[in-house]
């Protein structure tokens, strides 16, 4: 006799032979499909926060910048990245 049932992602199977219960695991979600929900509920985070009108911060890669933007697209730099020297130099 063989249950099955749906438990945190994973389908469980129980089988019960005379009189011993064995419980096995399958059908794990992969790696492509744990990938692809990160991406859509860092979308839907997105989505959001812009219908909320909360600023979203980014980093820009060609300026090397954070940039916030805002609901309407507005970009607004907030600090660049810091270029470091030498410690004595810096603290003159």
């Amino acid at each position: 006799m063989t249950f099955f049932w749906k438990y945190s992602n994973m389908i469980c199977k129980i089988v019960v032979k005379k009189g011993w219960c064995i419980m096995g695991q399958q059908n794990y979600i992969s790696d492509e499909q744990v990938v692809k929900r990160a991406n859509c509920a860092v979308k839907i985070a997105l989505e959001k926060k812009r219908a909320m009108d909360v600023p979203i911060f980014t980093y820009d890669r060609a300026t090397q910048s954070i940039c916030e933007v805002g609901s309407d697209g507005t970009k607004i730099q907030v600090c660049r990245r810091y270029n470091h020297g030498r410690y004595s130099e810096r603290c003159k």
